[in-house]
Order: C-alpha cells, then sequence, then structure tokens
C-alpha cells in the first residue's frame, strides 16, 4: 500500500511539474558575475529557440554620434557559432567591438571578425569589453525608449531583438575608435 502511495505521489509531482514548466534552467538569468546590468529585469530576454541561441538583458548606452549595445548571448547549442554582424535602422553602420587598452594606458575600440560563441556558454558584451558599436545614430532614442537590432549568426538563424536605452556613456575616459587618424 504505501509504495502505491509513493508512486501515484511521484506521479501527481511529475504531472504538476510538467503543467506549470519546472525548473527549466534555461529561462532563469544567469548568474554572471561579470555583469554590469544586474538591475536589468529578468523578462529582458529574447531567444530563436529555447534549446539554440538565447540573448539575455539587451541594453544600449547612446550618446551622439555614436552609441553601443550590450547583453549576453547564451549558446545552448551543441555547435559553436559566431555572431558575425548587426544591424539597425537606427545607425549609419554597426560593427562588432572589443575594448582594448594600450601600453599607454589609452582605452582603445576596435572591430572584430565576428565573435566567437562556444557550444554550451554564455558571451558577455558590456561596457569596457565586446560590444555591438552604433556608430553615427541616424534618430534620436531617449533614455526608456527601445529599437530593435538584427543580430545574424554563421549557423543559427538571424534574431531580430528589442533594446532598452540606458542612460549615456559614463567615464568613458580617453578612447579611440580605431584608424580615423587626421594623419
Amino acid at each position: 500500500m504505501i509504495q502505491k502511495l509513493t508512486i501515484f505521489a511521484l506521479l501527481i509531482l511529475m504531472i504538476v511539474l510538467t503543467a506549470c514548466g519546472g525548473a527549466d534552467p534555461q529561462t532563469n538569468s544567469p548568474s554572471d558575475t561579470d555583469n554590469d546590468h544586474s538591475d536589468t529585469a529578468h523578462h529582458d530576454m529574447e531567444d530563436s529557440d529555447a534549446q539554440g541561441i538565447m540573448i539575455v538583458k539587451p541594453v544600449s548606452r547612446l550618446s551622439n554620434p555614436n552609441g553601443a549595445v550590450y547583453m549576453q548571448i547564451m549558446n545552448h547549442t551543441d555547435q559553436d557559432d559566431t555572431l558575425v554582424s548587426a544591424e539597425t535602422d537606427i545607425a549609419e553602420t554597426v560593427e562588432i567591438h572589443e575594448t582594448t587598452i594600450d601600453e599607454n594606458e589609452v582605452m582603445r575600440m576596435r572591430p572584430v571578425d565576428g565573435l566567437r560563441l562556444p557550444a554550451g556558454e554564455t558571451v558577455t558584451l558590456k561596457q569596457g569589453g565586446l560590444h555591438v558599436m552604433l556608430i553615427n545614430l541616424q534618430q534620436d532614442v531617449a533614455e526608456g525608449e527601445t529599437f530593435e537590432i538584427t543580430l545574424n549568426f554563421e549557423h543559427a538563424d538571424s534574431m531580430q531583438i528589442t533594446v532598452t536605452v540606458q542612460n549615456g556613456m559614463t567615464g568613458a575616459g580617453d578612447m579611440d575608435h580605431g584608424d580615423h587618424s587626421d594623419n
């Protein structure tokens, strides 16, 4: 009798968990201690497929004439992928950038040819690191407003996400955006 009750209780528990969606680790916010945007709500998530590429906390900081987009890109597949490009109507040019500090302690940003997304890992784009650079903004977007950006991957389908604008760039310091010298 006890064995039948235990089996019955387990069946009920399985039905309840299935109906409620259970504890799905792919819908929980990742715990990334390097995330500068931890105050962004958990529901700010875009995904092409629960088992594919997932975008978490897409935010932007705009400072005319340029801006940057930050996010976490989670690759829930068993195949490495690459973010090859991005596009949006609010900027003339969109590039994937990395930030480095040279031997003179000058912060420089330079475009990279794609952003590697290892299988089963999360890549964080954040201020002072990797980011999507918006060059020559074509329209004003105020804090709290949103805009669309399309992310293009090597293997996964392109994904259009909604980005929320946060306050302007702060503490940017001495930056150089590549080879734009007047020499």
